[in-house]
Order: C-alpha cells, then structure tokens, then sequence
C-alpha cells in the first residue's frame, strides 16, 4: 500500500473494511431511477389515412367541390365538371392509396398469419369526393383490392418480407424453398406453404435462440412428453425443415349474426385433398364454443384421442353415425356424413384412424440422448440379477477398437417420420434433412438419422414417453424403471429406416423422373401394363 508515495504496512482487517467501503460507494449505478426523473413524452395519435381532396380546394366555379355546380347550370358545364372531377380521380387515389400503404406499414413485417396484402388502398367514397358514386363504372372494394395487388405478387412481396426479416437473424430457407417447389404441385402451393413455415420459424425464434443448447426438463413429470417441454434444437429442426404441424389440418369458421357479431366458433379437419372428415361438436357442458381459447383446448383433445380406436363411437339413431368421444365419455367431435350399415360406419372409422396416424407422425422429430439411456440399476439379486440393459456396443474379435465401444457418450439419435408428407416423395429432400440437422447439430456430436415408418415412430414414442414419464418421478419405481427401459432399448435398437418408392427404367415412354437409387430407395411393387 502506498501513501502519498509512501509505501506503508496497513492493518490487513482495517484495509478489507476500508476496501469493502469504497466498492460499496463507487459500485452504485451513476444513474439512478428516482421519482424526479422527466416522464417519458406522450405521443399525439396522427390518422395516417386521414385525406382531404384537393377538388375542394379549387374555386367554386370549377364544380368539383361539395356544393358543385348551380342548378341553372348548362349539361356542358356539369360534363365538364365531372370530366375534370373524373381526371383529378387518378391523383386522389394514387395519394390516398399512398397514405394506407404508410398507415399499414406495420402489417408488411408482422409475422401473423391473417395478413393478405402488401399493397394496401384506400376506397374513396362520397364522404372525401362528392358524387364520386357517378364516376364508378361497377368498382367496388373488393375490384380495387383485385386491381392493387394479385395473387402472385402478394405472394412474391410477402416471401421476401419475411426474408428480409430472417436476414436480421442470419436465416434463410433458401435451399428448403428449391426442395419445396420440386416437390409441390403448383409454385403458389410452395408459395404459400413458404410463408407459412417462415412465420411459425419467426415466431419461435426466441425460443429456440435462447434455449438452441439447452435440452428439455426429463425431470419435470407434469410437462415430460408435452408440448412446452422440449429443446431447443428439436423446435429448430422442426421448424427449419417445414414439418406439417397437425393444427394445420384444422379449418376455423366463425358464425355470425345478421349483423356481423361472431355467435361462437367451429372446427373442420380435413384432409391433404381438402375432405372433411370431422367437424366440432360442443364445448364444455353442451355449450357452444366462443372463444380461440376453448377452441384451441378442443383441437388438443381432438389431438389427444383420434388416434385411439377405443374412443370412436357407433351408434344408430335415424342412420348409422359417428362420434369421437374423450376420456371422460363427451362428445368432442363428429363426422358429418351419416351411414345408412355399420359396416359403411366402421369403415369411416378405420380411415380416420389411419389418417390420425399419419396426421400424429407428421411433426414428430424425437431426439434421443444416450446418455439419459444409461443402466441406472447395478447388478444385484434378486431383482436385478445383470442390473440395467445395454446399449449394444462394437468389439471386433481381435479386440481392436472400431469406434463404436461407447454408445453413450457424446451420441444422439434423431427420430423422424419417412412415410408422411414430403419425406416420402424423393430422397433429394432427406439429403437435405440430414445434412440440415447435422449443421445444427454441434460438432462434438455424433448423429444418427432414422427415417421410420409411421407404426414404428408411434410405438417408440409412446415406449420413449412411458420411460420417461416413470425417470420424471422424484423416487421412481426401480423394477418399473428397469422393465420400461429394457422394452425401450428392444425397440431403439431395431429401429429401420424406410425408403421412397421408385421404379426402373420405363422402356415404353423413358420416365426416369423416379430413379432408383441403390441403398436409398425401394423398387415398387406396383405393376403397368407393357
């Protein structure tokens, strides 16, 4: 310690107090928020679209303002006013197109998908032009939306909006876009499935920013398997590779009133053709549904229980119908066609089952650590006589090592769907899946893709889940635990990809759109007549 120069030896206790003192005094923020800080300005609201013609500001004598011309007026000075009222026309509605283009600003980056324009216009009616009713030739609203922006350029402007606000982030989904229109029937199909996925990647991005090197709570058994509960890489895999989500199949309708109050809220699930194959029945106690809250609550339950046979209900009233009933026996959905058999009934039944399969793999991508796989029972009788299963490991005869003697450390494996949605159609797109999640995936992991059938993703999932359900209890059960991992390890371990179909050369007409590729495709066992 120094003093004006000198060096001097302190009290070591004296100088801990003093030091302590002087962080205390200097450590407080310089600016401190006190009652006598400025408030911050209030703003004064301004109507963007607010517009006034410039036809009232001419004199009186042109005729173009409120009061127009006097009756004593010749039909040559009134064509003239109106021709001239006609000309200024062109200018008032470029302007006040202009001013909703500036007072929609916000709607071109909202990540919302209800918006359907980017050019906005205004519609001027007789409160801002007098007897502009007279110079309309069958122009309406909905004419002047047609004519502002079409199909395709809302279509275009919209994608690259929303590319310009994943650029911010360093995003872009530009090689899922090619995949996405080689593999769609039309380019505003792809278009709009574009926006879609862009959106629901926007709108999770700060979840899966924050949470990209966080795995999901294995230790929390109210959310284990749920929704809310998992990574942040599995959110971001989903997401990057467009995965149809099962709300995506659910129509929404609001029913109104004669004068356009919504009444409640109703349901369609249709299918990839647009068929409907069930439709909401009531709310909670017989009551209709009429809120986006209950309506969401009901396509969840719908979710939970269309999979399952068991709460499928036939019964005969006037014909045959059928009801889908949750676990507590309400009627949560129906379908719309009545049957004049049963077996006609029972044959409605199975195809929503099989679709419900489909509809519930769409969006699965299961990321399995191995590590969580770990043996957790030792050895021990009588119980546990060889503790915990194994993961089966690689040790050659001459006892050389291969790689593969640890199957737990630094591995994961990644679950996904090869039967359903795009998956299915070329092995162009699940080179483009794999080779997106090992770049997101970090480096000082090893990955494994399986692509399963529908059946096998379902079944491991429910035996994932199960496991984990029993680990995510404080004190889980050891023989559950151990019989619920040795049937999950019996499934991981014979997990088997599935292939794309494709077919050899056809000599008839030379179709080589669907090649086969060696190790990556399946001959088809269709046959055509030659």
């Amino acid at each position: 310690m120094f003093k004006n120069g000198l060096p001097f030896l302190p009290d070591l206790n004296e100088l801990n107090d003093s030091i302590q003192v002087l962080k205390g005094l200097y450590g407080q923020p310089q600016f401190s928020v006190l009652e006598n800080d400025l408030p911050v300005p209030v703003g004064t609201y301004y109507d963007l679209a607010e517009y006034q013609s410039i036809q009232h500001a001419l004199p009186l004598t042109y005729g173009t303002g409120f009061h127009g011309l006097p009756g004593s007026a010749s039909e040559e000075l009134k064509a003239l006013a109106m021709q001239l009222k006609g000309y200024l026309m062109v200018f008032d509605q470029i302007l006040y197109s202009y001013l909703h283009q500036l007072k929609n600003l916000k709607e071109l980056f909202a990540i919302d998908q209800a918006v359907y324009n980017t050019y906005f216009s205004g519609f001027i009616n007789t409160d801002i032009v007098s007897k502009v009713n007279e110079l309309y030739n069958g122009l309406d609203v909905a004419t002047l939306r047609e004519l502002t922006e079409d199909e395709h350029t809302f279509l275009n402007r919209r994608n690259r909006l929303l590319d310009h606000l994943m650029a911010r982030f360093a995003e872009n989904f530009n090689d899922y876009a090619l995949m996405l229109y080689a593999y769609s029937s039309s380019k505003a199909v792809a278009d709009i499935k574009l926006i879609h996925d862009k959106i629901n990647f926007l709108k999770d991005f700060p979840y899966m920013s924050a949470n990209r090197a966080k795995a999901f709570n294995y230790k929390d058994p109210t959310a284990v398997c749920g929704q809310e509960n998992i990574s942040g890489l599995q959110l971001r895999i989903s997401r990057l590779l467009g995965l149809v989500q099962p709300v995506e199949f659910f129509e929404v309708n609001e029913v109104k009133d004669g004068e356009g109050n919504v009444l409640h809220l109703k349901w369609t699930l249709r299918n990839d053709d647009g068929r409907e194959l069930l439709r909401s029945a009531k709310g909670a106690g017989g009551s209709s549904i009429t809120n986006k809250q209950e309506l969401d609550e009901q396509i969840s339950e719908v979710l939970k229980w269309v999979g399952s046979e068991t709460n499928y209900l036939i019964k005969k009233e006037t014909n045959w119908i059928v009801k889908l009933i949750n676990g507590s026996g309400d009627v949560i959905a129906l379908k719309k066609e009545v049957f004049k058999t049963k077996a006609e009934a029972e044959k409605a039944k199975n195809e929503l089952l099989e679709f419900a399969e489909d509809l519930i793999a769409m969006d699965k991508v299961i990321v399995v650590e191995h590590l969580l796989l770990r043996p957790r029972q030792k050895p021990s009788k009588p119980l546990f006589p060889q503790g915990d299963p194994l993961l089966s490991i690689c040790i050659p005869n001459d006892c050389s090592l291969c790689g593969e003697e640890d199957p737990y450390s630094f591995r994961i494996t990644v679950v996904l769907s090869g039967e359903s949605g795009i998956a299915n159609r070329g092995i162009e797109f699940r080179r483009f899946a794999e080779e997106t999640i090992r770049r997101e995936i970090p480096a000082h992991l090893g990955v494994k893709v399986c692509w399963v059938s529908n059946e096998q993703l379902l079944l491991f999932d429910n035996l994932y889940c199960t496991w984990l359900k029993e680990l995510s209890l404080e004190k889980p059960d050891a023989f559950l635990l151990h019989e619920k991992l040795k049937a999950l390890l019996k499934e991981f371990e014979i997990l088997k990809s599935v292939y794309p179909e494709a077919r050899l050369h056809d000599c008839k007409d030379g179709d080589d759109s669907n090649r086969v590729f060696l190790g990556q495709t399946i001959i088809s066992s269709r046959t055509e007549e030659t």
